[in-house]
């Protein structure tokens, strides 16, 4: 209700008059609840875990910066002294075969006439002499199939690779040929090695180190290597105890024959006492006029005054 005051100021015309603020008294704390203690527990959390990424930011950061910065520099500067771990450099496989399958496909086609030069010399190494490997004779030989196979690495930058051929020779002969070709890296191509293909059934193994050669010997074991090679082509080294217990080759059964061997050598024995011959023995097709020249590498060891075979494969030296 207005009081008298009230009234008198109204009538009066003064304004009324301003009620007191209302004073309060400030409520008492509440109690801390549940509720209160967990957000207050959460607020903790919150901050750890923002240091714990910020630590985690950290460690990351740092591990990149030594990974990029740090670990460089130190390699660099000789801080890192551990060597690189050795790269294993082989003959790529694919391309050994290629190579040895077209180089076969041109060296088993003569017609009667001198091969050119050129179509040998673009699968061989810069080196070779596609001359050496001709064949000649007024005979035919016409290849029908080339078959590449194993792969043999001899080392890093060489190896050899076997290869069955069906051939046709002269108007109606035909037969199953078996070669090693050589072959080697050159650059970033896979080419046939100096030394040119051979006949042989048999797996190249790798050869030993050769040593010099020992003119008296390779003279004293030249029939030797005539009646080896001729054992080789008719398959019959085994019974003509040419090759040593355990080491048994398949030969050629009787395709080509050994016309001549054109040269000889036989090396000094090495520490273990064999001695690396080698031999350009001359074959000569069987009923046709057709012969070729062809270079191994025989590995020798003597016994109880014999020779004898242990390996026989490519020529290891040019």
């Amino acid at each position: 209700m207005p009081t008298a005051v009230t009234m008198a100021r109204k009538v009066l015309g003064l304004p009324p008059e301003p009620e007191p603020e209302p004073t309060e008294t400030p409520p008492k704390p509440a109690a801390e609840t549940g509720f209160q203690i967990s957000r207050s527990r959460g607020r903790r959390t919150s901050t750890l875990t923002r240091w714990g990424v910020r630590v985690l930011v950290g460690l990351l950061l740092w591990a990149g910066v030594n990974q990029v910065v740090v670990k460089p520099l130190a390699g660099a500067f000789g801080g890192d002294t551990t060597p690189p771990a050795a790269v294993v450099q082989t003959v790529d496989p694919d391309q050994a075969k290629l190579a040895a399958a077209r180089f076969t496909g041109d060296y088993l086609h003569y017609t009667g006439t001198p091969t050119n030069p050129d179509v040998l010399r673009q699968d061989l190494v810069p080196t070779a002499d596609p001359g050496r490997m001709a064949f000649t004779g007024a005979g035919t030989i016409t290849p029908d199939l080339v078959i590449p196979g194993a792969v043999t690495t001899v080392d890093p930058t060489h190896a050899t690779v076997a290869v069955l051929a069906h051939v046709l020779i002269g108007h109606t002969g035909s037969a199953w040929l078996p070669l090693l070709i050589p072959v080697a890296q050159a650059g970033d191509q896979v080419l046939v090695d100096v030394p040119g293909p051979v006949f042989s059934p048999d797996l190249s193994t790798r050869p030993g180190i050769a040593g010099d050669d020992d003119p008296t010997t390779t003279e004293a074991t030249r029939t030797w290597a005539k009646t080896f090679f001729t054992g080789y082509a008719a398959s019959s080294t085994s019974a003509s105890y040419l090759t040593a217990p355990g080491f048994d080759l398949q030969g050629l059964h009787g395709v080509v024959t050994a016309a001549e061997i054109t040269t000889w050598k036989l090396t000094a024995p090495g520490p273990d006492g064999s001695r690396i011959g080698t031999a350009r023995v001359g074959w000569r097709f069987a009923g046709d006029d057709l012969a070729t020249i062809q270079t191994y590498s025989v590995t020798v060891r003597a016994a109880d005054s014999r020779w004898f075979a242990t390996t026989l494969g490519t020529s290891t030296s040019n």
